[in-house]
């Protein structure tokens, strides 16, 4: 097996059985300029690449519309790789986690190696994958695993389990999570039909340690909790790959014992509720300052990921709002200097991964014509536009965009991130506007 770095590789890495090339950032690491962030790329990738040795070369899907059995897989591994290199996702990869925790370990290893050895110089397809699973797992329940993983693998989307807590009981429902399209819109009920997922569920209350589990099939169920609890919580160490939105009181109580003693709650589970409260304002659920305050007990957060996944979203508040603020002349006279001197210092640098770094800073001007400098349908094009206008938040900025990218068009260039870079500017436009207001209050009133 030989592993080999090229320069100005455009993809991060190719599979190539027993030669895989990679990106020089993608391999290659220098102490004296690389992070450690750039070695838990290193490692990633390395471990995609190798698994797909055997998941897409030993083995092969049937046809492209099963590609996530090796891009699912692959990510799998290197999230695996990971763990097994540096203790302390993307959609295939989140599932087969899912799966895992539904199975267990045991269980799921043994129907993947069954796959490996049947498909072996083979091409398979979702069923085979299920089937390998489900016969060396639930002998005599051999299509619960195909029906449920069916309704993941056959429909886009993530799912949003709703809990409503009444006593002893809990009602839950499923619904489809739309990020951007709130349920006061009217294309909100059309987006909404013909979603049912299968949802293998884990929750925990504050009575005790165990894990309860509940396959929930249809739109809606009902639950008995065994004893008098003061919360529950789902998604135990978020293994699974769904939302949950808690109604009144649910998020009270949570946020009660986050700021009485957070560790009664697991590491991973304050990192999904940190999580899943800040996509719910995004979709409307849930108002920003009920977030925040899920944020208050952060000065005592003990774990390094938890703290880091709430200072991430109030980072990214922070920069949206503060871009409003940019516009006096002297600040741009300012940028321009440092811009032209990283440019200065990119083209002198041989190390791919101090040149990522420049190429992050150069994406903090917010004059779009200094793309011009690079080749427009460049690997750094691509970083450059993406890394300016992620924070982008309002109108003025969204329009100087739109025009730019039809310059471009009318000059024969045209890149599919340009969709997705409105699409990003429209939704933080939406979002300021509904939230701004709020934020201000609650920082007022907390500060």
């Amino acid at each position: 097996m030989y592993l080999i770095a090229i320069p100005d590789f455009e993809s991060g890495a190719m599979e190539n059985w027993g030669l895989i090339t990679y990106r020089e950032t993608s391999l290659l690491f220098d102490p004296r300029t690389s992070s450690a962030a750039d070695k838990l790329w290193v490692t990633r990738v390395i471990a995609h690449e190798l698994a797909h040795q055997w998941f897409g070369n030993l083995v092969t899907m049937e046809w492209w519309n099963d590609i996530w059995l090796n891009e699912g897989f692959a990510n799998y591994m290197e999230l695996l790789s990971l763990n097994a290199t540096f203790p302390e996702l993307q959609f295939g990869a989140c599932i087969l986690n899912m799966l895992k925790n539904f199975l267990n370990d045991e269980k799921f290893q043994k129907g993947i190696i069954h796959y490996l050895k049947e498909f072996s110089y083979r091409n398979a397809k979702n069923d085979d994958l299920w089937n390998s699973l489900s016969n060396l797992t639930f002998p005599k329940e051999s299509v619960e695993v195909k029906e449920m993983m069916t309704t993941w693998t056959l429909q886009k989307g993530i799912p949003l389990v709703v809990v409503k807590r009444d006593g002893d009981s809990l009602t839950i429902q499923q619904e489809r999570f739309l990020k951007g399209v709130f349920k006061e819109d009217p294309e909100w009920k059309a987006l909404q039909e013909r979603y049912l997922w299968q949802i293998p569920l884990t929750y925990s209350t504050s009575s005790s340690d165990v894990i309860h589990r509940h396959i929930l099939k249809s739109k809606t169920d009902t639950l008995d909790l065994p004893d008098k609890n003061s919360w529950v919580k789902f998604n135990v160490d978020s293994n699974g790959y769904y939302m949950v939105h808690y109604e009144e009181p649910g998020w009270d109580e949570l946020i009660k014992q986050l700021n009485q003693n957070h560790s009664l709650l697991r590491p991973k589970d304050r990192i999904g509720l940190i999580h899943d409260a800040f996509q719910l304002v995004s979709a409307g659920r849930l108002s920003l300052d009920k977030a925040l305050d899920l944020t208050r007990y952060l000065p005592r957060e003990t774990s390094s990921p938890a703290l880091l996944k709430g200072l991430q979203y109030l980072e990214l508040f922070y920069r949206m709002v503060d871009r409003r603020n940019i516009s006096d002349v002297s600040e741009n006279l300012k940028t321009t200097v440092g811009w032209n001197y990283l440019l200065e210092q990119y083209e002198l640098s041989v190390s791919g991964a101090e040149k990522n770094k420049i190429l992050y800073a150069l994406s903090t001007s917010k004059h779009p014509e200094k793309l011009l400098k690079f080749d427009l349908g460049s690997f750094a094009v691509r970083m450059i536009i993406s890394g300016t206008t992620s924070h982008f938040s309002s109108k003025d900025e969204f329009q100087e965009v739109k025009l730019f990218f039809d310059s471009l068009k009318a000059q024969g260039l045209h890149l599919d991130i340009f969709q997705t870079v409105l699409e990003t500017i429209d939704k933080n436009i939406k979002w300021l506007e509904k939230n701004l207001p709020t934020l201000r209050t609650w920082l007022l009133a907390s500060i």
